[in-house]
């Protein structure tokens, strides 16, 4: 099979997972009486069949599309580098002409600064946010630092003040997200502790750790905690890991690559894209990486002075850290400013004040294609028995839906009068929208075909004619 056959086959794969996904949706987003919609999932491993593919991406791409076609305005901040092979950093064709397919690809923009080959692959622009921007908002600042930090600290008011531009920003920032001293972590160890395990010794000073003799005026708990920290540092692993955090650091700050993503804001210019079409697509690499830290500050410019906004937030659980922005975007919701719609991976660790975040986010709306039992013992919490086992026993529906290569969904909508149920895409739908799919197939290829023709006019217009060789 030739390199062009096997491309043509990975698409057409993607292409299908996609179209399965689009006619589910079909069934729900018919309006959006909501103010929280959640496609929730367990993991973000795409689910492969003979002869298509699902993946995390085309759930939000899907729901773009369709609030498009209604006439509601949405942005969707999509992660493009997730590891599997169809995600957009390893199949960007994939994703260039499903995007041309449906009529998107003059409405993505990319920021990060770690995807340099996927943009001279699609061609799509950065977008940029200014540093005068983010030094206003002071408060989301402390918030993503404070706790992306690896120990508890406060920002240096006199060292934040110093900064003018973005190498001294850059300086700041790795700074301030160094790996702890031995200090700071044995002030977190005893703050962490109970008085009872520090020989009912109250924590009054860290002498202790600047003079280890004095540990034996502060009990034996002090002695042990300190010793306990020394231990910690002289391992290997620890180590190790303390050198990958300063040198993940310094990647995610180094001058060169903030200035791919902060520098002449062309914020305006995204938002005029928005308005001309109702749709904006951002690809970022930063769900994955430290750099998470900036996505607060996107979409607080993005929205700034909008209304009636769907913001549509991929791997919201990445998220999960930044308290203080996910409160601000509560309140955006409660002031009807946006209404938000998320994927939500459901696998792995999260904060513990996050389960009263998540609660939002499947409150009004939800589709379950999957989800951790944690998260589930959490929405059926104070609820009968009787409505979580009915509701456990559907995911066996949706899975033998999944076996027929059909996409489906437990649904919850607060608006029934029993607000849970299975989502699938009857006989009609399945045939009404495989038949609009191959329209819009058809216009791709068109498109594609003129723009070979345009290209094929420009360069014989370039050609020196037999006069202008004379001339010569």
């Amino acid at each position: 099979m030739s390199e062009t056959e096997a491309k043509t086959l990975d698409y057409s794969m993607f292409e299908k997972g996609y179209q399965a996904i689009y006619t589910t949706l079909g069934e729900v987003i018919k309006n959006i009486d909501w103010d929280y919609f959640s496609v929730v999932l367990y993991e973000e491993d795409p689910i492969f069949w003979e002869d298509s593919v699902i993946t995390s991406e085309q759930f939000l791409i899907a729901l773009a599309d369709r609030l498009k076609k209604n006439g509601i305005p949405n942005i969707l901040l999509l992660n493009g580098v997730r590891g599997y092979d169809y995600s957009p950093i390893n199949c960007p064709e994939c994703y260039k002409n499903l995007f041309r397919t449906i009529n998107l690809d003059k409405n993505v923009m990319v920021f990060g600064d770690t995807l340099t080959e996927l943009k001279a692959k699609i061609g799509y622009p950065d977008i940029k946010i200014s540093l005068q921007s983010i030094l206003e908002k002071y408060e989301t600042l402390q918030d993503v630092l404070t706790n992306t930090a690896p120990v508890p600290r406060k920002i240096d008011k006199e060292k934040f003040d110093a900064i003018t531009d973005i190498m001294t920003f850059s300086d700041f920032l790795i700074d301030f997200l160094k790996p702890p001293t031995l200090t700071e972590e044995m002030t977190q160890q005893l703050e962490q502790t109970s008085k009872y395990e520090l020989a009912s010794h109250m924590i009054s000073s860290l002498s202790v750790v600047l003079n280890p003799a004095s540990a034996v005026t502060k009990g034996l708990g002090y002695a042990l905690k300190f010793t306990e920290a020394i231990y910690k540092r002289k391992r290997e692993s620890y180590q190790i890991y303390l050198n990958t955090w300063k040198e993940n650091v310094f990647n995610s700050f180094r001058h060169g690559a903030l200035s791919e993503f902060i520098g002449d804001s062309n914020i305006q210019e995204a938002k005029e894209i928005l308005r001309r079409d109702n749709s904006l697509i951002i690809l970022t690499d930063t769900f994955e990486n430290l750099q998470s830290v900036f996505i607060p500050f996107l979409i607080q410019e993005l929205i700034a002075d909008e209304q009636n906004i769907v913001l549509l937030v991929d791997s919201i659980t990445r998220l999960d850290r930044f308290r203080g922005f996910l409160n601000w975007l509560t309140n955006m919701v409660n002031k009807e400013t946006i209404k938000l719609a998320s994927v939500v991976p459901t696998y792995g660790i999260f904060s513990e004040w996050f389960d009263e975040f998540f609660l939002h986010l499947v409150s009004e709306r939800a589709l379950y294609f999957n989800v951790n039992s944690r998260f589930l013992a959490k929405i059926f919490e104070n609820r009968p028995l009787s409505e979580e086992a009915w509701v456990t026993k559907q995911f066996k529906k949706v899975r033998e839906e999944m076996e027929k290569k059909r996409v489906a969904f437990v649904s919850f909508d607060i608006d029934e009068s029993y607000p849970w149920s299975v989502v699938k895409p009857s006989f009609k739908t399945r045939i009404v929208e495989g038949v609009r799919w191959k329209f819009r197939r058809f216009k791709r290829r068109f498109s594609k075909d003129k723009e070979k023709d345009k290209e094929k006019t420009e360069k014989s217009e370039n050609l020196p004619t037999n006069e202008d060789k004379q001339e010569d």
